[in-house]
């Protein structure tokens, strides 16, 4: 058995729970990596590291490490492990059992859940692909193997070469598809996040914990839907995240990782910055900044917490809520929307909600803040005399990009560009035929008129 072990808040390694020591090609490929991969890339390549650790000790009987010590860790070892990827992948798709000489049966998975699960499957394969693309180049070394260099390229283009032909058979199907949620949508889920607040006989407010995480999961939505925050960036936000000016007649968000934190007790998900550009500050209201002010004097003594987003019960009372248990939040929100408006899920209307989830608020949020951005920008361009469309959506992309925290290699910001241009285009088009509609209605009209007009003066001619 394996695990990833967190060594501290920035660094994470695979363990075998056997010797309780690291593994040691995962250890070699962490040390020659992880000194620039974010946590969640850490994770992710471990993840598939450790599937693929799974799956050998259950062909053969025996770790990798060794398998690969018996070969003298040598191009023989590196061919041995690429040419058991098909097998591996197999092993994957289904669900961790080897199945060697099958082929897929059919289930009872809807497509959608079939794509997801192949998808799925395909990202464990890319990155278990990426990791032993790593292990050549550390393995594969004059001084390891003792061949020449035109020898070591050769081989190192061989065994590379053969990874890439196995991933290039199992990718990704990507669906560039933006979900946002429409207004109507919006204010639906804005409803069902709004706390329902118990009072005492006389009208005061409860302090429970009922009250405390009704507030909790309205932030949760606060945030995502309105400064467009990831829902690992909303895990990070504390106390000490909101600050004014020195004039108090301006507030700010800071969004930034927590280093070092004493009071981070979360172990397996610690939440983390997408990017070295998802640090930021952002700037809010007053209402919003009173909303947390408030929170925190009404709950922080109850809790013992600085945390803006905690647990609300239990043992975990006051800790610093789990990426899992915030994604149940949407669960449970979820199901409380479909109840009160099951029509906005009808997948027989052209817009309905495939699922309530914290991304697709994020979506919207940065789809209607591109249109502000980029209205006010025409605005100004217009008024100095000018109009450059592909230098205002630039601009306009440039700053939602800042606002978002993506990074400058992101495409995400062009995404949203291609919808706003597109759906801008399409409006266009309705609205142009819906004139043309008009202007023929009032040519039949003025043309049956004529035709009556016509029709009553030959009538008088036949009198």
């Amino acid at each position: 058995m394996y695990s990833i072990f967190h060594l501290d808040v920035n660094r994470k390694v695979l363990i075998d729970e056997r010797t309780t020591l690291p593994a040691l090609l995962t250890l070699r490929y962490s040390v020659s990596t992880f000194h620039n991969k974010a946590v969640n890339t850490q994770f992710a390549h471990l993840t598939a590291f450790k599937k693929l650790y799974e799956f050998w000790e259950a062909k053969f009987n025996q770790t990798l490490d060794f398998s690969f010590h018996q070969s003298g860790y040598s191009y023989d070892g590196l061919l041995k492990i690429i040419e058991q990827l098909p097998s591996f992948a197999l092993y994957l798709e289904y669900g961790g059992k080897l199945a060697e000489g099958v082929t897929s049966l059919p289930t009872q998975l809807t497509h959608e859940e079939t794509l997801n699960k192949r998808n799925s499957v395909a990202i464990y394969f890319k990155n278990a692909c990426t990791v032993l693309n790593k292990l050549i180049d550390i393995y594969m070394t004059m001084a390891n193997t003792g061949k020449s260099a035109d020898e070591l390229k050769e081989s190192i283009e061989f065994l590379k070469g053969e990874i890439k032909r196995q991933t290039s058979e199992r990718t990704v199907e990507q669906s560039h598809e933006i979900r946002s949620y429409t207004v109507e949508q919006s204010k639906a889920i804005g409803k069902v996040f709004a706390p329902s607040l118990e009072k005492d006989e006389g009208g005061d407010q409860l302090i429970n914990e009922h009250n405390f995480m009704e507030y909790r999961n309205y932030f949760i939505y606060l945030f995502a839907m309105k400064y467009g925050l990831r829902i690992g960036e909303i895990l990070l936000l504390k106390k000490s995240s909101f600050v004014t000016n020195y004039t108090k007649s301006k507030y700010f968000m800071r969004v930034d990782n927590l280093l070092n934190d004493k009071e981070e007790t979360r172990i397996s998900s610690t939440p983390d910055l997408k990017t070295k550009d998802s640090k930021r500050t952002l700037q809010v209201t007053k209402s919003h900044f009173r909303y947390v002010t408030y929170y925190f004097e009404l709950f922080e003594r109850f809790f013992n917490t600085s945390f803006l987003i905690c647990s609300g019960h239990g043992a975990t009372k006051g800790n610093p809520l789990a990426y899992k248990t915030a994604l149940k939040v949407f669960k449970d929100k979820e199901e409380m929307l479909r109840e009160k408006r099951p029509e906005l899920f009808d997948e027989t209307k052209g817009e309905y909600i495939k699922a309530l989830s914290p991304h697709p608020l994020r979506h919207t949020w940065a789809y209607e803040n591109l249109d502000r951005i980029y209205q006010e920008k025409l605005a100004l361009f217009k008024k100095a005399g000018g109009l450059d469309a592909h230098g205002i959506m630039e601009e306009a992309k440039s700053e939602l990009r800042k606002l978002g925290g993506w990074s400058v290699k992101s495409e995400m910001p062009s995404r949203y560009a291609e919808r706003f241009i597109g759906e801008n285009a399409n409006r266009g088009l309705v609205e142009k035929n819906r004139q043309e509609t008009e202007n023929l209605s009032i040519q039949s009209k003025r043309e049956k008129a004529l035709i009556h007009s016509i029709g009553l003066a030959f009538g008088q001619f036949e009198g």
